[in-house]
């Protein structure tokens, strides 16, 4: 396994992955399930980097009308990715309850 690839650059690169793998979604619906999370909009700028990267890796694709879905080898790399997450947030929990 290639350590360095699978290490998230940025947050922003999980959950992109994360999105399309829970259902297709165009950039738009990207955006917007992104920026829910973040409590703010993102723009096209933030975001439409990190889908050409995905689409350059050959994580995402889009069939039709730029609904993007996640590939097989894209499935592959967010199970990397979630393992190098879940390493370094393993106490998660204690996390949690010590900001509750």
């Amino acid at each position: 396994m290639d350590h360095e690839k699978s290490k998230p650059r940025s947050p922003l690169r999980f959950l992109t992955l994360w999105v399309v793998t829970k259902k297709p979604s165009t950039s738009k619906q990207i955006m917007d399930n992104l920026g829910k999370r973040k409590g703010k909009s993102l723009s096209v700028g933030t975001v439409y980097p990190v889908i050409k990267k995905h689409k350059e890796d050959g994580f995402i694709e889009s069939k039709e009308k730029r609904v993007y879905h996640i590939t097989p080898s894209g499935k592959k790399e967010m199970k990397k990715m979630w393992k190098y997450i879940s390493r370094m947030f393993y106490d998660y929990d204690e996390i949690k309850q010590y900001f509750n």
